[in-house]
Order: structure tokens, then sequence, then C-alpha cells
């Protein structure tokens, strides 16, 4: 598969970038703050930062999404003239998904030729799936010129990667040495 000289790709790339931040004043003391990150988006087409024209489009066209969203609460509070609580929740989600037909294809690379050759699907990939909650906690007090302060945090990190190489079986390479082709195959 060669593209002809004067051909065109197209890659088409769909964002959500977005942002937002909301602040309460619950009463003289208190306040609330939440605010919103993100930005997922999907590209569809050649996956040219990924992958190489090399082969037929099941190589190296799809779709790929990916992104994240951040939310974050927060509340500070000053109780009597020297009590401080401050509080922080916070969530952030990241992926990365490939699709298309190259997904479930696997991957032949010729060796025997220059420039190398590929047939069939994506060689390596990997979709991922990521997910930490963060909780913080702090009390402070005032004693004279002296500050004490207590506090806490704890996280929890969640992550799925699936690895995929050859993706519907190995990847099969045909290098040269000494003049003989050999097949070599990485599951």
């Amino acid at each position: 598969f060669i593209l002809p000289n004067g051909a065109q790709q197209s890659t088409k790339v769909k964002s959500n970038l977005y942002a937002g931040k909301l602040t309460f004043r619950a009463s003289e003391n208190q306040n609330l703050g939440f605010s919103v990150f993100g930005d997922p988006h999907t590209t569809t087409g050649p996956l040219t930062s990924q992958f190489t024209i090399a082969g037929p489009p099941s190589t190296y066209e799809g779709t790929l999404k990916q992104g994240g969203t951040d939310l974050v609460g927060h509340y500070s509070g000053i109780f009597g003239t020297s009590f401080v609580v401050n509080a922080e929740a916070g969530q952030h989600k990241e992926k990365i998904l490939f699709g298309g037909a190259g997904t479930g294809i696997a991957e032949l690379i010729d060796l025997t030729v220059s420039p190398n050759t590929q047939v069939g699907g994506f060689g390596f990939f990997s979709n991922e799936d990521y997910k930490r909650n963060v909780e913080k906690v702090d009390l402070s007090t005032f004693f004279s010129t002296h500050e004490l302060k207590f506090g806490g945090d704890m996280e929890d990190l969640k992550g799925h990667l699936e690895n995929y190489q050859g993706v519907a079986g190995p990847r099969i390479s045909k290098p040269v040495r000494v003049g003989r082709i050999y097949s070599r195959h990485r599951y």
C-alpha cells in the first residue's frame, strides 16, 4: 500500500474543553467552593501521532478517545477567634481508548523490503483508564504567637491498563539475517 504523490489524509479532532468555578459564602465565616476542569477529545482518521503510515489504512486509521475531568470541592470555616477548618475533596478521571478496524487485526511487519511495510492492524497500543480520589482536612488553632495545626489526607488511586501487542494474535516480523528470512513472533 502506497499513498500516491499529492494524496491527502485528514484527521478530525473534536475537543470539549471546559472549566468552571463557583464560590458560595455560606456565612460571614464559612466559604464553599466548587470547580470543574475537563479536556476530553476524540481523534478520528489517521492516528499518525501513534502509528506510521507504512501499510493499508487498517494499520494507522481509527479513533482515539482521551482526556479527563477534574472535580474539586473546598470548605473553609472560621470558628470563634482562633479556630480554622479547611476541607477539600477532589476527583481526577482520565482515559485513553483506541478504536477502529486495526484494534482487532494481527499485524505483520515485512522487514525484507526497504522501507519496511506493514499489513493487518495496529501494532502495540494500550487502553488506559485512571481514577484518583483525594480527601483532605486540616484544623488550626492559635495560641498567642503560635499556631497548632493538625490534619490528614487520603488518596485512592485506581488504574486499569490493557496493553495490546498484535491484538488478534502475535506481532509477526520478517527480518533478514545473513541472507536468510526469519519469522519473529512477539506475543
